[in-house]
């Protein structure tokens, strides 16, 4: 109002009479009151072209603004006011966005930065990834390069949720170049989540979690460095207070991204099976997070402690953790974070001896995922619900859902289950070229799990060809995996080992769907 030249003392009266009038429109909620215009009023106002103007740019900037608060506290305890307005004004804050694209590029980098933990706690995927690149390309080379970093790590993130991996890896490449600060080295371990390759997260994260900080400095070194105080980021901040010059904000930030790192940590070990050092992730990532009281975090935090029940073959614990982290994430309205636990307690579900239950929990995961645009995701819980069909016999319906989830990580780069489901439509169709060439490709990635599947399958090929050397020796090689793989595989994942189908059932499984 005041960029109308409306006195402060006189806006409220303003926008009183407005309602009277019927031509705003004024909503209450948990902030206070808002107003809103009515359409026809907004289209005649934006007719007046100069006040259409002045106004359109007080709108940016306020929303600028909010976007500056939201980057303070939406990984805290005010998250879910965040959150709630995030969801709310949508439509303003893109309205907001064209604006300041268009005459305050700047502001618009400021903007997609700001709301930028929203939207990923909220599930954004490739759409917001385009956004955070069109606004850094409508800001240019001069901007500012924290935000350049910023919103190159961002659409990274999202791109990585629901999108093309390679171009993920190429936005953090990017943002390296910039400056590789070291907290480029967190958004690359979450990349490599997304691959499901825990070794490659655990490389980054040592040297993320094991330097000076949470990497908010610049690196001395850097190709193109950051100046002194544009991007000061915070040393480790769960080991310290804030330090001389550092915002309450800045150190919880430091805070919480070293809260996150240890989470990743916590996924990467209990991938590899080191449950005492996942164990010790998770307790330090607890330590660091819930006095932030960021809920998205905690039920993360939540679903990894049954990731390490299921590591420890604990699957009746594993089921309780992982149904209190997708409860959690549903009632807090976080999709994608509900569809990821959905699809890890459909697995625990599955080895505690509850197919049909899983089927159900994978089938809500799957289309979880989907209402975000999160096909990673869905792909992901299609590749385990196949897995729950093949152990129950339903030979078509397993084709079915690895053909869906086979055409998703092909056009988008693999990820995490991508080998899985490339293991189970080739076993599923005796497709003895295709089990080798999964089995090489497992062991390139370090996938243990799926290394010792395709061997026994083979195993299992090479006996009904009469070859029984050759599968004796490859079920001594899967045999001998079980140090390294036995957490997450079971006796009843071991179909192929097992040899239990008779002839009807093998020739059954052979037959296209």
């Amino acid at each position: 109002m005041a960029a109308l030249d409306v006195p402060a003392a006189a806006a409220l009266d303003v926008l009183d009479r407005l309602v009277d009038r019927s031509l705003a429109i004024a909503e209450m909620n948990g902030d206070g009151v808002r107003y809103r215009l009515l359409d026809s009023v907004r289209a005649y106002g934006r007719e007046r072209s100069e006040a259409a103007e002045v106004a359109s740019g007080a709108h940016a900037e306020w929303f600028g603004e909010a976007a500056a608060r939201a980057a303070e506290g939406l990984r805290g305890g005010e998250q879910a006011r965040h959150l709630a307005f995030v969801r709310a004004e949508r439509a303003d804050i893109d309205a907001a966005l064209a604006w300041a694209k268009a005459n305050d590029p700047t502001l618009a980098l400021r903007m997609v930065n700001g709301f930028g933990w929203a939207w990923i706690f909220l599930g954004a995927g490739a759409d917001a990834a385009r956004r955070s690149r069109d606004a850094l390309s409508a800001a240019g080379p001069g901007a500012p390069a924290a935000d350049r970093i910023d919103a190159l790590l961002f659409a990274a993130w999202f791109e990585a949720s629901g999108g093309d991996l390679d171009r993920a890896f190429a936005d953090v490449r990017a943002a390296r170049d910039i400056a590789p600060l070291p907290r480029t080295l967190l958004f690359l371990a979450f990349l490599h989540s997304q691959q499901g390759r825990p070794a490659a997260a655990l490389e980054a994260l040592a040297e993320f979690l094991g330097g000076s900080g949470t990497g908010r400095e610049a690196t001395s070194g850097a190709p193109h460095e950051v100046p002194p105080g544009e991007h000061r980021e915070v040393a480790s901040g769960a080991r310290r207070g804030a330090t001389s010059g550092e915002t309450r904000a800045e150190a919880d930030a430091g805070r919480w991204e070293e809260g996150a790192g240890r989470l990743l940590e916590g996924w990467a070990r209990t991938g590899l099976g080191d449950t005492a050092a996942a164990r010790a992730a998770c307790d330090e990532a607890l330590r660091i997070l819930t006095p932030l009281g960021d809920a998205w975090a905690l039920s993360h935090a939540e679903a990894l402690l049954g990731g390490l029940a299921q590591a420890e073959h604990r699957y009746a614990d594993a089921v309780v953790h992982l149904t209190r982290a997708a409860d959690a994430a549903h009632r807090l309205g976080f999709a994608a974070a509900e569809a990821l636990h959905l699809a890890n307690l459909g697995r625990a579900q599955q080895q505690n001896g509850a197919p049909l239950a899983a089927l159900d929990t994978l089938d809500r995961s799957a289309a979880t995922a989907e209402t975000v645009g999160e096909l990673r995701g869905a792909a992901f819980a299609r590749t385990r619900r196949a897995r729950v069909l093949r152990q129950l016999g339903r030979f078509d319906e397993c084709r079915a859902e690895l053909a869906t989830a086979r055409g998703f990580y092909e056009v988008a780069g693999g990820g995490d289950g991508d080998l899985l489901s490339a293991h189970l439509a080739a076993s599923l169709d005796d497709d003895r070229h295709g089990l080798e060439h999964v089995l090489a490709a497992a062991r390139d990635a370090g996938d243990h799990e799926v290394e010792l599947l395709s061997l026994d399958a083979l195993a299992r090929l090479y006996d009904a060809a009469g070859d029984h050397g050759t599968a004796s020796e490859l079920r001594a090689a899967a045999d001998a995996l079980l140090p390294l793989a036995g957490h997450q595989v079971s006796r009843e994942d071991r179909e192929d080992r097992q040899d239990r189908e008779g002839p009807s059932r093998a020739n059954e499984r052979a037959q296209p769907g």
